[in-house]
């Protein structure tokens, strides 16, 4: 029986390129939505799924745990081709079961070797820096969204929380990307409390002094 391996990909230049790149060694399935990919999967029995990680209908998150509830790393591997390799996302496809991810666009000899490898006996690369080594504050205040992370001191605020936590995962792309690691907190078991920089601390203290005020002035002024 053929070996089947299933690629999930929208984008037509890298279907072909995979096609051409595994022409006459397996079975390949293209789909080009994460629902196509799944609708394969429910019908045919597959060695290996490639994936991209973004989509137009969004990222692969929800296809990958599909696959993961029904499938175990070693039963049905998962290899993440992608751009948005970066150190976080990286960290993000491994806690959420993909095996290993690549970044693209890879050499095809070495890719080849390294499909067949995983086909023949998967594995599971753990990354250096998983997405769960930063702690994240977050919380509104004078209807402003600010985020705080206490391993690097690094503070963002926004219009929304939302936004200021994105801003927040921009600045650890920055760190991640120069190859330093992200320090830990001083303890084995890290404390609940976390010095809140002088800045912030401030205009706490102004806002409470201001409800306080709101709530002893007499009515009528």
């Amino acid at each position: 029986m053929a070996v089947k391996v299933l690629y999930v990909e929208d984008a037509r230049t890298f279907q072909r390129l995979m096609q051409k790149m595994f022409e006459g060694l397996f079975d390949l399935s293209i789909a080009s939505t994460r629902d196509e990919g799944w609708d394969l999967l429910c019908r045919e029995a597959y060695s290996l799924v490639i994936c991209d990680f973004m989509f137009a209908e969004g990222d692969a998150f929800p296809l990958i745990f599909k696959i993961r509830k029904q499938f175990s790393p070693t039963e049905l591997p998962i290899i993440m081709l992608t751009s948005a390799a970066d150190r976080m996302n990286v960290g993000k496809f491994y806690g959420c079961g993909v095996n290993t991810t690549v970044r693209k666009l890879p050499e095809a000899e070495k890719f080849r070797d390294l499909v067949f490898r995983m086909i023949r006996k998967p594995w599971v690369d753990k990354p250096e820096v998983t997405a769960g080594d930063a702690y994240l504050l977050s919380w509104t205040m004078a209807d402003r969204g600010f985020a705080f992370c206490p391993n690097l001191r690094i503070q963002t605020e926004a219009a929304t929380v939302g936004e200021a936590l994105q801003q927040m995962h921009d600045e650890l792309r920055k760190v991640l990307a120069t190859g330093s690691p992200i320090p830990t907190i001083g303890s084995a078991k890290p404390s609940t409390f976390v010095p809140v920089p002088a800045e912030v601390a401030a205009v706490a203290q102004a806002a409470a002094a201001a409800e306080v005020a709101a709530v002893t002035e007499p009515a009528g002024g």
